[in-house]
């Protein structure tokens, strides 16, 4: 059986020690979803996921500020939040054991590109630019490389290309 796992891709702007406001964009970890929509996550999680990022402590203090305000619960150690875009662990690995999650970018045996999505409950690759949709047994997955995460690279294949 799968574990049922959820990341919230979150995206904030920081203003403090830059010239002007920037947007950053983040994954939190092992988030709860609520029946209402509701994102949950602990304090935690979220300076777990921030402290990878390029920015200064200023604007990490200002990012979790602008959550904490913006929580519902008032438990300190835990937030909830009303945006942020969620994506479900497929349950699967890529080649290096990596998570695969719905809306991971995939390179696959071939060189080619797509990404994970759930389609009439099954897990799928949707290659572009034909947006086929193609259901994998578990070996293809394993064969692949997670390289990036939809939310963070919508245009992925056009960067890719571009290089």
């Amino acid at each position: 059986m799968n574990e049922l796992n959820f990341r919230a891709y979150i995206s904030s702007t920081v203003s403090r020690d830059t010239p002007e406001e920037r947007e950053v964009g983040f994954y939190v970890e092992n988030v709860a979803i609520y029946s209402d929509g509701g994102i949950g996550f602990s304090r935690e999680s979220l300076i777990d996921a921030l402290n990878p990022l390029d920015i200064t402590q200023a604007q990490q203090n200002e990012i979790i500020d602008d959550i904490s305000d913006n929580s519902y619960c008032e438990d300190y150690d835990w937030l909830s939040i009303e945006f942020g875009i969620v994506e479900q662990f497929t349950g699967l690995y890529d080649r290096f054991h990596n998570p695969i999650y719905q809306g991971d970018w995939l390179r696959t045996p071939d060189n080619t590109y797509c990404y994970v999505v759930k389609d009439r409950g099954f897990w799928a690759v949707k290659s572009l630019p034909s947006e086929a949709i193609d259901f994998e047994h578990s070996e293809f997955y394993e064969k692949c490389k997670v390289v990036a995460t939809y939310n963070e690279h919508p245009n992925y294949m056009e960067e890719v290309s571009n290089d």
